[in-house]
């Protein structure tokens, strides 16, 4: 008998949401040497291996290791650094209860982080790609999900998928929601405003060393690699007590990737998600560890699980990551501020979603959006981000002086001068420079 997955979740709470709100992020740098800005090895003396050692003891936290190979320590507050698939370090912070406090978290985390890395020879840098690499020089890191995905890339679309696995970088805004009624509604604004977003903070222009002819080549190698889990979260667009249903039914119809079982990953079976779990038999806790790992494999720009996480545009500079948490906090905790960043886009559909984003790789803030400048929705979303932190910290729900974390992303906006733009202006074809101006320094 087939199985309700709407229903199942929802009897099962997991779409339940939380009791509070709170904010947290995901950074992914870089892992370069810092007289060549090319990617470093896993193993050798100044390799990944080393660095995650370092880590581990430092923090006395708790390493993780697959094969062999240690691939992600954790603290025992929550922060986590792992290794992503192409040899990227990933920072996650564990959930704070203000932006103001999550800023002052990255600056210590991130600030440690990269003084440990340099101690062998390893700068770490933000931004949407690897710079001066091409996926043919990356080298997979000895995990056995990295072995999945390049047999499901292989298949799907080979260069693109390899690059958009191994090259690409990002930050990642994770926010909570209070229940269905609270979701449907920060689902939508966030879906509404994210080309926007991306259009403040392409940030990706360089690719083997060179000006690519885009600002984001992120987005791009996204947008070929594999549309059907890329981009918008088109359930956002039903009504909203239809957009979990069309969620589920949506993610339902995807087969997975892999699966985890016995201890280790295995190819999932090609089928539909929905027919597997009907199919095999399983049990309403199977069913749900199953679509937590499903879920794990599809990289729309807002990607719903238990949390909200905003994950779709290029990561900016080590100074303006606080920003990004700034902005998506500010829009989504404040209800007249979210209420007016969905009213503002209202009129937009996925079709105009998916153009905007294939002209903001191209133009940034030059783009249009449902056919209005992107550049005046930035000013107005950005605007709307500041009153929403402001409101909460006179409510004493965010501490004072929280909007000044949005001043990189204001300053972007007014000038209309994006992250790539000024890369490109500055670069001299010096990737030690390059280096040196962009990297996490001990302190944001």
């Amino acid at each position: 008998m087939a199985v309700d997955l709407p229903l199942l979740l929802r009897t099962n709470a997991f779409f339940a949401g939380t009791d509070r709100e709170r904010v947290g992020m995901e950074v992914e740098l870089a892992a370069v040497d810092e007289r060549t800005g090319r990617c470093v090895p896993y193993a050798g003396q100044r390799g990944l291996r080393r660095v995650l050692e370092r880590v581990r003891d430092e923090w006395t936290g708790e390493a993780s290791a697959e094969s062999g190979y240690v691939t992600a320590v954790r603290r025992s507050d929550g922060a986590c650094v792992s290794l992503e698939m192409g040899g990227a370090i990933e920072y996650a912070s564990p959930p704070a209860d203000t932006v103001h406090d999550l800023a002052t978290r990255l600056g210590r985390d991130l600030g440690g982080l990269a003084a440990m890395a340099a101690e062998y020879g390893v700068a770490l840098l933000p931004g949407g790609n690897f710079p001066f690499n091409t996926s043919a020089d990356i080298t997979w890191l000895p995990r056995r999900r990295a072995e999945l995905l390049k047999a499901h890339y292989a298949r799907v679309a080979p260069h693109a998928g390899y690059e958009a696995m191994t090259l690409n970088l990002s930050a990642q805004v994770t926010l909570d929601y209070l229940g269905p009624v609270d979701l449907a509604r920060k689902l939508r604004m966030q879906a509404l405003v994210a080309p926007v977003v991306h259009a403040i903070l392409v940030n990706s222009p360089l690719f083997a060393g060179r000006p690519s002819g885009l600002l984001s080549r992120r987005m791009h190698q996204w947008q070929r690699a594999e549309p059907v889990r890329w981009g918008p979260l088109r359930a956002a667009w039903l009504a909203d007590d239809e957009i979990v249903a069309g969620f589920v039914d949506w993610a339902g119809r995807l087969p997975m990737i892999y699966r985890r079982a016995n201890g280790t990953y295995e190819p999932g079976p090609d089928l539909p998600f929905r027919d597997l779990v009907s199919e095999r038999g399983m049990s309403s806790e199977q069913i749900t560890e199953a679509w937590r790992q499903h879920l794990d494999q599809i990289w729309t720009d807002v990607r719903l699980r238990r949390t909200l996480e905003l994950r779709g545009a290029d990561g900016p500079p080590a100074e303006a990551l606080p920003a990004v948490a700034a902005l998506w906090a500010g829009l989504s905790y404040h209800r007249p501020s979210r209420a007016a960043a969905s009213g503002l886009l209202s009129r937009s559909t996925p079709r105009d979603y998916v153009s905007a984003t294939g002209e903001t790789k191209v133009a940034g803030l030059a783009a249009t959006y449902g056919g209005r400048p992107m550049r005046e929705l930035a000013v107005e979303i950005v605007r709307l981000a500041r009153n929403g932190l402001e409101e909460r910290a006179a409510q004493g729900l965010e501490k004072p002086g929280a909007a000044r974390l949005l001043e990189p992303l204001e300053e972007v906006v007014d000038s209309g001068l994006t992250y790539a733009e000024r890369t490109l202006r500055g670069w001299d074809g010096r990737c030690d420079r390059y280096v040196r101006h962009f990297r996490i320094k001990d302190s944001l």
